[in-house]
């Protein structure tokens, strides 16, 4: 079973509205279990038991509602060049962003699974880490 939480910040209840319809599609889908949780309420408990997050916020004068906009925002990814520079398009916008990699390092999946020796899942864990930096800058900085 897969976990969603969706977060949201709403003052007039629109936003509301919409994340409570998210929950509802979302609990539609076999596999999927749902939490729905209001910003001030959301904890970490509640975020690491997810293996999603949908966060829904109004917007205010063309600024995300302050209890969203000042999260962290995470992309987990893959060592894969293309992996690496799509979590980073992700997250640019984000007034906070990181880019957690991860690579598979058992002797089963480095065999099995990556078909790579020890010394190359080292490599490719050290190349996407840095190429973080360069996908994560705004054009211009």
């Amino acid at each position: 079973m897969k976990h969603l939480l969706v977060v949201y910040h709403t003052q007039f209840g629109n936003t509301g509205q919409l994340a409570e319809a998210a929950l509802a599609g979302a609990r539609g889908v076999p596999g999927v279990d749902a939490l729905l949780r209001r910003a001030a309420d959301a904890g970490v408990a509640d975020v690491l038991a997810a293996d999603a997050l949908l966060i829904a916020a109004s917007e205010n004068f063309g600024g995300v509602a302050g209890m969203i906009k000042d999260s962290t925002v995470c992309a987990l990814t893959r060592t894969s060049d293309l992996d690496v520079q799509k979590a980073g398009e992700a997250i640019r916008p984000a007034a906070r962003g990181r880019i957690h990699v991860f690579i598979a390092a058992s002797p089963i999946h480095m065999e099995m699974k990556l078909r790579m020796r020890p010394e190359e899942v080292l490599e490719a864990a050290v190349r996407a880490v840095r190429l973080v930096p360069f996908v994560t800058a705004l054009p211009g900085r």
